[in-house]
This record gives C-alpha cells, sequence and structure tokens, in this order.
C-alpha cells in the first residue's frame, strides 16, 4: 500500500493522497489531483514545470495484525481492580490452557451439571479432574494440544460451536462473554442471539478466570444485562428498549419476556396489563412494576408512570409518542414543532463604581537600591445605582439620603466615603469617618449590603471589573 505528500511552494495546501493499494487507474488518480489544483489556481498561472517535492509513504499489509488477539497462560501473581473478587471462578492451571479450563469449568457452574453447589466446591479442589475433563474438551473438539499461545478469538468459536451441537437436545444455547477488570463492555463476544447460557470469563495479565456473577464486579447489588451489555441496579431504570426485558412483570434476563404457558390469561384491574404466564403475573404483583406502568385498553401501549407524576402533559395518547425535542405528544410520522424559547424575565442587580486615593509617605525597605514607596489608601469615593433605578434617567443620577428616597436594591446611599477626616466642600449621602478606610469598605461591601441581589464592582481604572 502506498501513499504520497505533495508539496511545493505555490500551493496553499500540501496536496495529500492517501494510502491505498495500487491499482491501474492510481497514477490517474495522482495527474487527477493536479489538475484540480492547477484549474483551482488558474489565476495565478500555471504550476506546470514548477519545482514540487513528492514525499512516498509505503506500508507493508503482512506487518499489519489482522485481529485482536487475547492470550493466556498460567496464572501469575498480579492484582486486579475488581471491587470483589469473590465472584471469581479462579483458574489455577499447570499449564498454557487456562482458556480451556476457564470455559469448561464456567459450563459447569452455569448449566448446574455437578448438581449442589458443594460438589463443585469439591469439583474446584479436584485438579486432577479438572486436567481430564479440559483434555477431553481439547480432543472431541479437535483443538491442538501442543500450541506456545491459545488465541481466545480463534478458539472460542471452536468451543461455543461444539458446545451448541453437544447440547442442543438439552435445550442449552451458549454465548461466550469475555471481559477485561476495566470496562463494563466485553472484549470479544461469540454465540447465539437467542442464547439462554451466558459463558462468562475474565481476562486480565494473559489469564483466563471464571465470572460467576458480573454485575458483582462492578459493586453491591449490581446487575449485568447481557442483551444491552451495561450494569444496573434497578430493573426499574433499565432501557425498556432491550430485548431481555419483559414489559409485563419489569425482569431482566436471558429467558425474558417471560413465555406465554398456553394454559394462564388473567387481566390486572390496577394496571390493565394481561398476563398469559402465571410466574409473570404473580412477580408484577409482588413488585411495584403494578404501579409503574400501565397498558392502554384502546391501543395496548404499556407505557410508564415515571414521567407522568412528574409532568401531568406526559401521559399517554394513543398512536403517539413523547418527544423530547418537542415537550409533547405527537406521531412520529410528522416533523418536530420546535417550541419559542421562553424569554427569562431579567433580575435586577446593583453596580457600584469605586476610587482609591492614596498616600506614599512609607518607603520600603528592600534590598535593591531602587526607592519604593507603600500605598496607604485614605480616601475611597464609592457610587451606587442599580438597573431599576437605571430605568428614570433622573433617579439614578439623584442623591437618595438628601431627598428622603431609598432603594430596595441600592439601599439608602447612592454615594458614599471612607476617609480619615471629614470635608465639606462635597456632599454625599453618607461619610464614614475612620482611622482604616479600606478596611471599613470592605466590610461595607461584604455586610452592609444586601447579600441577596447580585453585585458588580467597577474600579475607575481601565479594564478593572469584579
Amino acid at each position: 500500500m502506498h501513499g504520497a505528500l505533495i508539496s511545493s511552494q505555490l500551493l496553499d495546501n500540501d496536496i495529500w493522497i492517501p494510502i491505498r493499494k495500487i491499482e491501474e487507474d492510481t497514477i490517474d488518480n495522482i495527474l487527477n489531483r493536479f489538475q484540480l489544483v492547477a484549474q483551482s489556481k488558474i489565476e495565478k498561472g500555471s504550476l506546470i514545470g514548477q519545482p514540487f517535492t513528492i514525499a512516498i509513504q509505503t506500508l507493508g499489509i503482512s506487518s499489519l495484525p489482522r485481529t485482536k488477539s487475547i492470550r493466556g497462560r498460567a496464572p501469575q501473581a498480579t492484582t486486579s481492580n475488581l471491587e470483589n473478587s469473590s465472584c471469581l471462578i479462579k483458574i489455577d492451571n499447570p499449564n498454557n490452557l487456562c482458556l480451556f479450563y476457564a470455559l469448561e469449568i464456567a459450563r459447569k457452574y452455569f448449566t448446574k451439571e455437578l448438581g449442589a453447589r458443594w460438589n463443585f466446591t469439591r469439583y474446584m479442589q479436584n485438579k486432577k479432574r479438572q486436567m481430564e475433563d479440559v483434555f477431553e474438551l481439547l480432543n472431541t473438539a479437535r483443538i491442538p494440544q501442543n500450541l506456545l499461545e491459545y488465541d481466545a478469538v480463534e478458539f472460542v468459536p471452536t468451543v461455543v460451536d461444539f458446545w451448541n451441537n453437544k447440547y442442543n437436545d438439552a435445550g442449552f444455547k451458549f454465548k461466550v462473554f469475555i471481559f477485561g477488570n476495566d470496562s463494563e463492555k466485553p472484549k470479544f463476544t461469540y454465540g447465539n442471539e437467542n442464547f439462554n447460557i451466558p459463558i462468562t470469563i475474565l481476562h486480565t495479565n494473559n489469564h483466563f478466570d471464571g465470572i460467576k456473577n458480573v454485575g458483582g464486579m462492578f459493586g453491591l447489588r449490581v446487575k449485568y444485562c447481557f442483551t444491552c451489555e451495561k450494569k444496573f441496579r434497578k430493573s426499574k431504570e433499565h432501557d425498556l428498549r432491550c430485548k431481555s426485558l419483559c414489559r409485563f412483570c419489569g425482569r431482566i434476563g436471558s429467558d425474558r419476556p417471560c413465555v406465554a404457558t398456553g394454559d394462564f390469561f388473567k387481566k390486572c384491574d390496577e394496571c390493565g396489563k394481561k398476563y398469559l404466564n402465571e410466574d409473570c403475573f404473580n412477580h408484577h404483583k409482588k413488585s411495584s412494576n403494578c404501579r409503574q406502568t400501565k397498558q392502554c385498553e384502546k391501543c395496548g401501549v404499556i407505557w410508564s408512570m415515571k414521567n407522568y407524576k412528574r409532568e401531568g402533559e406526559k401521559k399517554h395518547v394513543c398512536g403517539q409518542k413523547w418527544c423530547q425535542i418537542c415537550r409533547q405528544f405527537h406521531s412520529m410520522e410528522r416533523g418536530c414543532f420546535i417550541r419559542p424559547l421562553e424569554l427569562k424575565k431579567p433580575s435586577h442587580y446593583r453596580l457600584v463604581t469605586f476610587d482609591f486615593e492614596a498616600t506614599q509617605n512609607e518607603k520600603i525597605n528592600e534590598i535593591t537600591n531602587e526607592e519604593r514607596r507603600l500605598h496607604k489608601v485614605n480616601f475611597i469615593a464609592a457610587t451606587v445605582t442599580c438597573t431599576k433605578c437605571m430605568e428614570d434617567d433622573q433617579l439614578w443620577r439623584a442623591p437618595l439620603k438628601q431627598n428622603g428616597r431609598n432603594c430596595i436594591i441600592c439601599g439608602n446611599n447612592r454615594s458614599i466615603t471612607f476617609s480619615h477626616r471629614p470635608f465639606t466642600q462635597t456632599t454625599v449621602d453618607q461619610q464614614i469617618v475612620t482611622a482604616n478606610p479600606l478596611k471599613e469598605f470592605i466590610d461595607w461591601i461584604l455586610f452592609k449590603l444586601n447579600p441577596n441581589i447580585q453585585l458588580w464592582l467597577f474600579h475607575t481604572m481601565e479594564g478593572a471589573m469584579i
């Protein structure tokens, strides 16, 4: 496979020829790119005859990995990121066949082939019998026993197809899910879409272990849906579009939705749903499903009460679905109606403009020879207004306290000063004489003004805004 990068001083951008196989028309395609560029630059003169550079990239297809690889080996001392390692079936193999140990032992666990649980516990202690079962699987499935490595992507389909054929009369339909320890999504899956026995194994550090409970890997009381390949805690929070969800009882699993038994029919007077399975009916009564979903008597659609309790307009309408864009029910055949934005009523806020005056009598002692002086604020002038007062051009320019007025946003003062000494030449609403004007100003901003009203502070220095 080859690609090219063509560059020239006359080009605004380099011409990139994507990497692809060499065909009969490859040269013509490259020439066509020259022609297109020449036509687009015709006003600048022809590019033909001018110097240019071609950089060729070559990629060997044989060096590329054809498929992803999931390989196994004997167990080693490693750490795991799983929250609960007790949900694992630990595989302790003396060879490089951990993949087949995990598959065969997990199959025995999920099909309950060994009967009672203590029989499985004893089986996990019998290393000789485990090895005999694994080699029997390899022989009957015609898998070579002398390979240095076994890739799950290559050999899991062989094992699953063998199992589905061997246990077909027993009604077992297998599907294998291989997980890593860092994601709820499986690394690899293979099996029938209508499976009823999920075989779950864990692949970490090139070693395979079985998984008893996938949900338990992610936390306490966590469940896992093999159809959606997602974890969840409550069935009512699960995706209603899931194919493994029974809309009548709310349960999720590979044996859902519940199958009609043929000898049972009952309608629930509370939710209106009609049941053809007694176990399904009994479970919906015991759980909260009866209160959470209703079935329409006219169209038969099962709809959720959750959204209706929050927003009354989400009540079911026959032939229509709730649209998140329009925020209303309508037929999906017609386009959406975008409601105009509702303008929010602006809230009034306060503006304070202030300026500092300072002395520079005190020198700053520094090591350098450059003379520096300390700025000490001795006078602060502040003007207060608000967006409500600014609606009246006369009001926001006039004093408040002096005219016997006040504003619930501005307060009692339109103008206020903080200084070392009083003054008489300028009239303001309030003078605050203090030994520390800066401290009193900050105290006024933080504690004397109404904190429930938004405040904008402006300093008269250019560009200063708080």
